[in-house]
């Protein structure tokens, strides 16, 4: 499966999606506020793409996803 295939997937299925790091404090920090609110179960989805093989293409992918939406 490819990287925008993976990233395009999770974001069509769930209302808030957040890719991170798993060394990295201020993902951990979103982390606890996220949870902390009255998400439905399944609406969330948290992905640590330094576990993943293909983190550096979802890195990517984010990247390009981003620049496209600020140019919107």
């Amino acid at each position: 499966m490819s990287a925008k295939t993976f990233v395009d997937g999770l974001l069509k299925s769930h209302k808030v999606v957040v890719f991170s790091k798993s060394y990295c404090p201020y993902c951990h920090k979103a982390r606890a506020a996220l949870e902390s609110q009255n998400i439905k179960p399944g609406a969330m989805e948290w992905v640590e793409i330094d576990n993943r093989p293909d983190c550096s293409e979802i890195q990517d992918y984010l990247q390009v996803c981003w620049l496209y939406f600020l140019m919107k």
